[in-house]
């Protein structure tokens, strides 16, 4: 049961910590940045907790070299985030600019937090690890 325990905390930390790992690899290889345009506002109606609720997905489109690139934003809930024709800014590689994320210091809070959160469940592994010892 302990042993469970162990990789179970071990997991759930490991889990947490992706997105951030990921993330820092884009954040190195993504060091220039541009400004977008909404182009587009995807609307998804989904139902959670029975309950209808709408989810926003921008398309973006931005300018590298006098080439257009498209790209995704991440899903808002929020219905008056964006709107088409609105400005925003994304981080793409200089090497391949297809590659982009949004630039946005919320993502970057959330990838500090799952971090912290991460660290805390690998401690806790560690942790309970040695208590077993």
């Amino acid at each position: 049961m302990e042993k469970f325990l162990v990789l179970l905390l071990a997991g759930i930390g490991l889990y947490l910590l992706s997105p951030v790992i990921t993330a820092k690899g884009k954040e190195k290889r993504c060091s220039a940045y541009t400004s977008a345009t909404v182009t587009d506002l995807k609307t998804v109606a989904k139902r959670r907790r029975f309950k209808k609720v709408n989810s926003y997905i921008p398309t973006v489109t931005y300018e590298v070299d006098g080439r257009p690139y498209t790209g995704i934003y991440p899903r808002t809930y929020d219905p008056e985030e964006y709107h088409t024709g609105d400005s925003c800014w994304v981080m793409y590689n200089p090497v391949n600019p297809r590659e982009y994320y949004q630039y946005d210091e919320l993502v970057t809070v959330k990838n500090r937090l799952l971090a912290v959160a991460g660290g805390w469940f690998l401690v806790m592994a560690g942790t309970a690890m040695f208590a077993m010892l």
